[in-house]
């Protein structure tokens, strides 16, 4: 079993939460010529922080290995925040209508939905469970 880009990107938002990936630093997975399964480890191929060390690869695999549930569970929470990020794009969209036909209860509806959206990483059980509000009527 081999370290993927997303897992790479878990361990690094846990190990370094500051740095932003595609800014501080750039993955890769190399890809065999034929075929499509992964046979070596991701890795990181640019570092750009001055003031932090870059990881040895064996630290990072080391993390990994280690850590496994932390990297799950992130990649899990991630996951929910693109879902979520999503549903309020709609959630967007249901409040500038609300407010285009001047329903002002359709409005606090909408509003009310879009922020209990914001607040699905805050639930207590997230990222085990998550408990998606209900769109407006």
């Amino acid at each position: 079993m081999y370290m993927t880009n997303n897992d790479l990107w878990a361990v690094m938002k846990l190990k370094y939460p500051d740095l932003e990936g595609g800014r501080d630093y750039l993955m890769a997975c190399k890809i065999p010529n034929e075929g499509f399964e992964q046979q070596e480890h991701a890795y990181i191929f640019r570092w750009n922080v001055a003031t932090v060390a870059e990881p040895s690869q064996a630290d990072l695999e080391a993390y990994w290995t280690a850590n496994m549930s932390a990297v799950l569970a992130a990649q899990i929470a991630e996951a929910f925040r693109v879902e979520r990020d999503r549903r309020l794009i709609e959630a967007d969209a249901l409040v500038e209508t609300a407010i285009d036909k001047g329903d002002a209860q359709a409005e606090r509806a909408a509003r009310d939905y879009r922020q209990a959206l914001r607040d699905v990483p805050q639930q207590p059980d997230f990222p085990e469970t998550v408990d998606w509000p209900l769109l407006p009527q």
